[in-house]
């Protein structure tokens, strides 16, 4: 193990700076290459994500895939299902009984991806890739391909978004993997599902090839499944299932970890807490309260915690003539609120003449029990 750093590079989950050095990778590069020839594998302090600190920056990694672009001249992919088996096809698919529904594979390569879902009978396909080649080879797969990438993807696909966008094994090469997210969550409709696949870098000692083959200039994310839902858990989605599992790679098992996202109606808690304080201030009207306020008949409220305190403050009820303050709970005893000292003990409630106000907005049914069971005559008003 190495020493701590301060990154070049924030962590791509948490944004910290800071992170332990578990080795250092370099590489013999070709002349005007836009990748480093050496960077750090890393763990970040805080959350235990493991990267490459590279001194590339987004644009060399675009670069890089514009102009050194290795797929545009393979076919892997399209004759065969040696990198798709059928059951991580069905995983992909699973949510998706209408083959009407629109797709798009990002980082589609040459369309193979694309060909295998079109015989699985889905019709609406496209695909986005930087390469202009693969672009080609996809349309003639029959795919509605769009060349670019995606950080240019509002101006390469106008006017469009997705029910259902695949991601598979392009996470581990995205240097901004935060803007990277916020742009495929951009382009889902609501309720839109995204499948993400990338290698499972929790079981790369399992499934040992050659020394250091897991770290290359084009693989500078190493996800295991905490780190994936990390990601994608910070926007508003909800995971619906995430698995690791393998794969095949040339004559090779390759370990994977798959995930399935869907999006929320936009900020949908916040809507619910949007109609939770409008109904609040709907029913936040206590005309018995606000009568004892202008009556001046003492009080004795029973329940004092956090409720209590802001209707005291919120309501009429910090006006009225408050001479009891009861609550069970002991370290409240003496304590005192607006000059008034809370006392534990319920007996005091024998020798008050007035109305008991209860607040509590979770045991009311307990305290109810107990005022009656102690046989008082006192009118009870709840705050409820």
């Amino acid at each position: 193990m190495g020493k701590d750093k301060k990154l070049l590079r924030k962590c791509p989950i948490c944004l910290n700076e800071t992170g332990q050095v578990l080795h250092h990778q370099s590489f013999e590069i070709p002349e005007n290459y836009p990748l480093p020839s050496e960077y750090d594998v890393v763990c970040c302090l805080r959350c235990g994500f493991v990267f490459a600190d590279t001194s590339a920056t987004q644009e060399d990694h675009n670069r890089f895939y514009k102009d050194f672009s290795k797929y545009e001249f393979s076919s892997r992919g399209l004759k065969t299902t040696s990198n798709w088996t059928w059951d991580r096809l069905k995983a992909m698919t699973k949510y998706l009984p209408n083959k009407n529904v629109s797709i798009l594979d990002v980082g589609c390569a040459n369309g193979g991806l694309l060909v295998w879902l079109k015989k699985l009978g889905y019709k609406n396909l496209s695909g986005l890739d930087v390469p202009k080649r693969c672009i080609e080879n996809a349309r003639k797969q029959g795919a509605n391909a769009f060349q670019g990438n995606l950080f240019s993807i509002d101006s390469d696909i106008p006017d469009k978004k997705f029910d259902f966008i695949t991601f598979t094994h392009v996470l581990e090469h995205i240097y901004d993997l935060r803007k990277a997210v916020n742009n495929l969550v951009g382009k889902l409709n609501e309720k839109g599902i995204l499948y993400v696949e990338t290698p499972n870098a929790s079981r790369f000692a399992e499934y040992y090839f050659s020394p250091f083959s897991y770290f290359d200039v084009e693989h500078i994310n190493h996800f295991d499944k905490n780190s994936l839902k990390n990601l994608f858990l910070q926007k508003n989605l909800d995971l619906l299932e995430l698995v690791e599992d393998e794969t095949r790679v040339s004559n090779k098992t390759y370990p994977v970890i798959y995930a399935s996202y869907q999006k929320q109606e936009s900020f949908k808690t916040r809507d619910v807490v949007v109609s939770y304080i409008k109904k609040s201030r709907q029913n936040n009207k206590w005309p018995e309260i606000n009568k004892l306020a202008k009556t001046q008949e003492e009080v004795a409220i029973r329940g004092i915690g956090g409720y209590t305190m802001q209707l005291l403050k919120n309501t009429s009820l910090g006006k009225c003539n408050i001479t009891l303050l009861i609550d069970r709970d002991k370290n409240k005893e003496g304590m005192k609120v607006k000059g008034i000292p809370i006392s534990c003990s319920l007996e005091k409630l024998r020798t008050h003449q007035g109305p008991i106000v209860v607040c509590t907005a979770i045991w009311q049914d307990d305290v109810l029990k107990e005022i009656k069971d102690m046989k008082l005559n006192n009118r009870v008003i709840v705050m409820k």
